[in-house]
């Protein structure tokens, strides 16, 4: 499967690159970011030399939508919303890690006192993960907080 990651200088990004690295089935294809735009991402982080030597693109969704098979959003709360609709409208996988269709819109702006993605877009998520729900026929997926379910931390 081709695969598309956009929020890739973070965190969660560089790590889902170090996980696709070992998935038989995944290739990763291109990797989006703002900032570093026009680098390898082994240039800014040369722990990934022979990891990821990909250069990192500005996010375009008709890009992605022409080279993946799935796109991952790996960004900070409030970026996948705004940037999600186009994959919405087109029909094309997403799984977003950030938080922002991971909740309904009353409660996402209570806990991240922002605006939430429109409701329309969020009714299209299934929030799941796929060991505990039957995900095989869902495009849209937000990854849900095990480790705070686990821990029953609120």
């Amino acid at each position: 499967m081709k695969i598309s990651i956009v929020g890739i200088t973070g965190y969660s990004g560089l790590e889902l690159v170090k996980i696709l690295n070992n998935h038989k089935k995944a290739e990763l294809v291109s990797i989006h970011a703002t900032k570093e735009v026009g680098r390898r991402l082994s240039e800014v982080y040369p722990y990934l030399t022979g990891v990821c030597d990909l250069e990192i693109e500005a996010f375009d969704a008709q890009k992605i939508m022409e080279k993946a098979d799935l796109v991952f959003f790996a960004t900070p709360s409030g970026v996948a919303s705004s940037l999600a609709e186009e994959f919405v409208q087109a029909g094309f996988p997403i799984i977003d890690l950030s938080g922002d269709h991971r909740l309904p819109a009353s409660i996402y702006e209570k806990w991240y006192k922002k605006s939430p993605a429109k409701e329309m877009i969020l009714n299209k998520f299934t929030y799941a993960l796929s060991e505990y729900t039957d995900v095989k026929d869902k495009n849209l997926l937000p990854i849900l907080d095990v480790t705070r379910r686990r821990q029953n931390w609120s």
